[in-house]
């Protein structure tokens, strides 16, 4: 941008300038001494001698990579505080004969609730290490291994530290930060410089160039900037400058909030505040007024060079700003949520904790809310609180997420037209979200004791109500905790959210009757569910879930005959299921289903088939009194979870057949669910195969259960829109086998020497084929032609194998009288016209007679001309399209089945001749 000197040069206060200066390094020193407060004494040292970490570049030293590594903090001056502990650190190092000339760092700061009221011995501490932006590709890489391992160094003092490196230059052309784990990346630029400005502290460097510059200055940003620089008022080698806040994109409020929900799975009151002031950031989306904003006008506000730290503290400017919106608005009972949010985050015990100036502050707070002492008693002692308030605790918090979640959705869709966040980024944290807070029946939400570690009962009842169909469980008071549908999914729910260990004792109805029965389920589902759950990786939300774990629960009364031996249950027999499902997604769903055994199990399968959208091939388990039946339904769904997924993420619309207990199962994808189709026998499901069909669909059949099928054989030879011809001789007869361009089946026998019967078979399909091509519906290309493959079936030793034959259609190539036919629809059925040679019998004039009359035509023609056989050369089914197929389409097992209905009357007449 071009800058040229004249009156439009804004003027500035020198004076002024300096107090703002004076005033920022006077609050920036206090924000640090409470950080160090908040510090044990081992900890202050590395705080206190991390900006000589990054300014020296000593072998001796922690974090030290190379000689090349970048190194030298602007305008660094050691303390005699930082030379004493570096020297604790290492004896052999001399700074004072150490001498760093570079500045390839500019300035260390640290950022978040660092320095406030808010920092705990739980707080992490992000710091931004901002480096010389002409630095090297190879010079970076140094850097950053510098940083891992100074972190590294950071967790033998319990902290958890988080080195960012920062290019200014980078960051005010609004280049986005990579999304990983522990940001939202590039759908945050705008309230990430917000929350930085308001809430940094300064560890080292320049100052940021913003401080300096007045709200209103702000407007024309560039020249103001280059004025301050010009007017030798701001030296630009003093200060680092990462831009104005501009406009902020809906897409960042919108990512922001969905990125803090999904943070509220482990942090529900830091998060829950930081929503709350979101909201307010979208409520004045149109005159929005930035805490940062607020904070840098108090700090130009001063005459006395100083600021009242607490004015200033970023997590209580942040309280007073939310809370004077509640109150403005009537929001009464978030207030006092907000309130409570805020204590607990804070984690100080008002009523246990030694006076210092954080909890006489946190007490004045608390007697303007009017909290007595017994509430501030009730509030520390949260660590012994019953199961009753913390789930009491736990509705309060989903509600106020659910109503923040409902707000965002509603801006969203407010804002739509505007958006511009990665639809990737914003993938990711709706399916963490999903997996987190979505409520669906029979899944186990999750207590989340953040306010209470260990809610485990030494003793717990179950109660079936038989009326209202549920199953409670209350604790040895008789107080109830929770009511499921089922007692498997009590004891799941009791089991994860970790009421019910392996110390708990288990009584049915009462007191004093202890259940032996519910005992045993536990221990399945403990180790079905080993807890706590290692936590869901980032990554795996980058895909639809996938199911991992599938339990099945029968029968698991224990029902017993009148001789008291186990009870056997039959594929048959009417049952009660339950099923456990784990995702990949750390899902946990119970659900119950009754039915005949084996009819519900894959009623469940596929259920469960028709809701993933990945190949799964998940481990299953079955609980029933019968050990047996447990390892044969084991082994039957595993092998149908595994190979049906695997066809299905093939051909979505294919047909996998198996025989399970003596029956045949067709399975089939559609829309609305997986369809399970039984056939009792082989006849059946011939004729089912021979239906036709509005796709292509492929037919698989299970290599354990079919592999001695007769069907078998054919079933890997289907490829989409070709014909695939199967002719088996048998003396003077033989059988066809034909499976479609759409994948339907047709059989039919034939009477022939040799192959030579196969030729006028060709010639018909050419024709039919032709007739496709020629439709206005045709997926064929004009240059397309629809392939027909021939194979000869042949048995030896090792079974029935196939071999390919090249089969012509020419019709000089084909033996036999050419008839072509023609149908009709009149008076409500097909009628045919058949020609044979220029001769023409139309049913439609001579109704049934029509095939006698051919018949004898065809004799006549045997005695002539010694013509022995005949053939139908074509067939015109255009003109009753409608009537032949539901869909209106014609595929070629529709004139298959008509030229095989002419075949069989002709046939019939020629016999009685």
């Amino acid at each position: 941008m071009s800058f040229s000197l004249g009156s439009q040069l804004p003027d500035f206060d020198r004076h002024h300038l300096h107090s703002v200066r004076k005033a920022f390094l006077s609050l920036n020193k206090a924000r640090l001494e409470m950080a160090r407060n908040n510090m044990m004494e081992y900890q202050q040292l590395f705080i206190d001698i991390l900006p000589a970490l990054l300014h020296f570049n000593h072998p001796m030293l922690p974090g030290y990579v190379s000689h090349r590594t970048p190194s030298g903090l602007y305008n660094f001056r050691l303390d005699e505080n930082q030379q004493n502990q570096l020297r604790r650190i290492t004896k052999s190092f001399y700074p004072n004969r150490y001498q760093e000339s570079k500045n390839d760092i500019l300035a260390l700061f640290a950022m978040g609730s660092f320095g406030s009221i808010a920092q705990n011995s739980n707080s992490d501490i992000d710091l931004w290490v901002c480096y010389r932006p002409n630095l090297s590709t190879k010079a970076l890489v140094e850097l950053q291994k510098k940083c891992d391992r100074i972190c590294l160094w950071a967790k033998s003092f319990l902290l958890d530290v988080s080195l960012f490196l920062m290019n200014h230059q980078s960051f005010q052309s609004e280049e986005r930060l990579a999304f990983d784990k522990e940001a939202s990346g590039s759908t945050q630029h705008f309230l990430l410089l917000d929350e930085f400005y308001r809430t940094m502290v300064h560890l080292g460097g320049q100052l940021p160039l913003w401080l300096f510059m007045q709200s209103e200055q702000e407007k024309d940003y560039d020249q103001t900037a280059k004025a301050l620089v010009h007017q030798r008022l701001l030296p630009d080698q003093h200060v680092i400058d990462f831009g104005p806040i501009r406009q902020i994109p809906a897409s960042e409020f919108i990512s922001s909030a969905i990125w803090q929900l999904y943070k509220a799975i482990d942090s529900p009151y830091k998060s829950i505040i930081k929503l709350l002031l979101l909201e307010i950031y979208c409520r004045e989306f149109n005159e929005l007024h930035l805490l940062s904003g607020i904070f840098k006008d108090q700090l130009h506000a001063i005459n006395q060079n100083t600021l009242s730290f607490w004015c200033a503290d970023t997590y209580i400017q942040t309280f007073n700003y939310i809370e004077n919106y509640l109150v403005k608005t009537n929001q009464h009972k978030r207030l006092v949520f907000l309130r409570r949010c805020f204590y607990f985050k804070l984690e100080q015990s008002l009523s246990q904790e030694k006076p210092s100036p954080k909890t006489s502050k946190l007490r004045e707070l608390t007697k303007y809310w009017q909290w007595d002492d017994d509430y501030i008693q009730h509030l520390d002692n949260h660590s012994n609180w019953p199961l009753s308030d913390i789930l009491d605790e736990r509705r309060a918090i989903i509600t106020e997420l659910n109503y923040s979640y409902q707000f965002i959705m509603e801006f969203f869709r407010s804002q739509h037209g505007k958006l511009q966040a990665s639809n990737r980024e914003l993938n990711i944290l709706g399916r963490k979200l999903h997996a987190a807070f979505s409520r669906k029946e029979g899944k186990i939400d999750w207590v989340n004791p953040v306010v209470c570690k260990k809610i485990a009962e030494d003793t717990l009842i179950f109660r079936e109500q038989v009326s209202r169909g549920v199953w409670s469980a209350y604790d040895q008071q008789k107080k109830l905790i929770t009511s499921k549908a089922s007692s498997i999914e009590l004891l799941t729910w009791l089991h994860c959210n970790q009421v019910l260990t392996s110390y708990t004792q288990l009584f049915l109805n009462h007191y004093g009757h202890k259940s032996n029965w519910l005992q045993s389920i536990y221990k399945i589902i403990a180790k079905l569910i080993p807890i706590p759950l290692k936590a869901a990786k980032h990554c795996v939300f980058e895909q639809s879930c996938r199911l991992e774990k599938l339990a099945f629960f029968i029968d698991f009364s224990t029902q017993q005959t009148k001789n008291g031996s186990s009870f056997t249950i039959d594929f048959s027999r009417f049952v009660d299921i339950e099923y456990i499902s784990i995702n990949s997604w750390n899902e946990i769903l119970v659900e119950h289903k009754k039915g005949p055994l084996l009819e519900t199990l894959l009623a469940v399968y596929s259920e469960l088939l028709h809701r993933e959208t990945n190949h799964f091939s998940p481990e299953i388990l079955c609980f029933c009194p019968d050990q047996n039946l447990e390892c044969k339904l084991i082994k039957i769904l595993g092998h149908l979870f595994n190979r049906t997924s695997e066809f299905f993420q093939q051909f979505s619309r294919g047909r996998y057949l198996t025989h399970i207990n003596h029956r045949y199962l067709m399975i089939t994808m559609q829309k609305e669910a997986v369809r399970l189709n039984w056939f009792d026998t082989e006849r059946k499901l011939k004729h089912q195969l021979k239906e036709p069909l509005s796709y292509c669909s492929p037919v698989a059949m299970d290599k354990i259960t079919m592999s001695d099928h007769s069907l078998f054989l054919f079933a890997g030879y289907y490829k989409p829109n070709s014909i695939q011809i199967f002719f088996n001789p048998r003396g003077n007869a033989g059988d066809l086998l034909i499976i479609d361009e759409m994948g339907t089946w047709f059989e039919a026998s034939v009477t022939s020497h040799h192959l030579d019967v196969l030729k006028p078979v060709h010639r018909f399909l050419r024709a039919i084929t032709k007739r496709h091509h020629d439709h206005p519906n045709s997926e064929l290309g004009p240059m397309d032609i629809m392939p027909i493959n021939f194979y000869r079936l042949m048995h030896n030793e090792s079974g029935w194998t196939t071999k390919a034959y090249a089969i012509t259609s020419q019709v000089e190539k084909c033996s036999g009288q050419a008839l072509y036919a023609m149908a009709e629809h009149r008076a409500g059925e097909l009628q045919f016209t058949i020609q044979c040679n220029d001769v023409l019998y139309s049913e439609a004039k001579d109704g049934p007679m029509i095939y006698k009359k051919i018949a004898k035509y065809l004799r006549s023609r045997q005695q002539e001309q010694n013509i022995s056989e005949y053939y139908i050369a074509d067939l015109d089914l255009s003109l009753c399209r409608a009537k032949v197929s539901k869909t209106g389409s014609l595929q070629t097992c529709h004139y298959l089945k008509y030229k095989d209905l002419l075949e069989v009357r002709i046939d019939r007449e020629l016999s009685l001749l």
